[in-house]
């Protein structure tokens, strides 16, 4: 008997020990990796169903997903729209408010009182913005060589393309750091000296010219800007270079240069967003 019992007690203990290999071996069959992924599929499997843009989870109202709502945070604030995640100028958000780009902008009035933009003119003739530089007679003569759909007359699908040429070419976070949200501590001074260095050498606002005494090449389309055609003049440029109305576009989107404010780099024309892309690169998800 006590032979049979040490026997016994040494196959069990054998067949523990090969319990354990066998169970160790089952753990280390299984990659951490693998593991991870797993879990992951698991937690997706059973997280709600993604709703697309034009769709309204049930447990929300609708007026909560509307990308002109009060949703969260001020729309004059806010880079996309929370439900979503589009850009909100791909919606029906629009400034309120007449925009004066030199405002935006922190310019100052020009010296030349004709070049001023006015509030009150600009709406009497039915405008969001009108070329500074023009006498009332000669304005809509400047926007009849514009597309229809890019003339900002008030009411207008041109009053959204110019509200959403606003946020597009001149993003507040381009022109004050207030307006940015991720720029490190460390990179506040490399900042500041390029929105100096931009707005002394590269940033400005055009004019329009009713009639000129001398003709010239338009460098975009290379046509004759003639003496007696309206023109589009870059300061930057000189008095002497002429653009047509419809040829003053950016080099990068080719979009119209709202409000005739431009960039210089290189002798070639940008908004303000497109020159600062090609000096600093800019963030996908914060657009800075």
């Amino acid at each position: 008997m006590g032979i049979l019992n040490e026997v016994s007690d040494e196959e069990s203990q054998h067949g523990g020990q090969e319990g354990n290999v066998a169970l160790q071996k089952k753990r280390a069959s299984f990659p951490s990796r693998e593991r991870h992924y797993a879990v992951r599929r698991k937690t997706r499997s059973h997280s709600p169903p993604f709703h697309r843009c034009n769709r309204v989870p049930p447990q929300l109202p609708p007026a909560e997903l509307l990308c002109d709502s009060d949703y969260g945070d001020s729309s004059e604030e806010r880079k996309t729209c929370n439900s979503c995640k589009c850009p909100r100028e791909a919606h029906d958000v629009y400034h309120e408010e007449w925009v004066n780009v030199r405002e935006r902008l922190g310019f100052k009035p020009p010296a030349d009182p004709d070049r001023r933009p006015s509030r009150e003119k600009t709406i009497s003739e039915g405008f969001s913005w009108v070329p500074p530089g023009l006498p009332s007679h000669k304005i809509e003569e400047y926007f009849q060589q514009l597309p229809p759909g890019k003339v900002p007359r008030l009411g207008s699908p041109g009053e959204k393309y110019r509200d959403k040429q606003l946020m597009l070419q001149l993003p507040k976070q381009d022109l004050a750091l207030a307006y940015c949200k991720h720029v490190e501590t460390q990179h506040h001074p490399s900042y500041e000296d390029f929105i100096n260095a931009r707005n002394e050498i590269a940033l400005d606002i055009g004019y329009a010219k009713d009639s000129t005494s001398y003709s010239s090449e338009c460098p975009q389309c290379h046509q004759v800007v003639g003496m007696s055609e309206l023109a589009v003049v870059a300061p930057k440029f000189g008095d002497r270079t002429l653009w047509h109305p419809s040829c003053f576009v950016c080099s990068t989107c080719e979009e119209l240069l709202v409000d005739l404010t431009y960039c210089v780099h290189d002798d070639m024309l940008y908004c303000e967003r497109h020159y600062a892309e090609q000096l600093k690169p800019r963030c996908a998800a914060c657009d800075e």
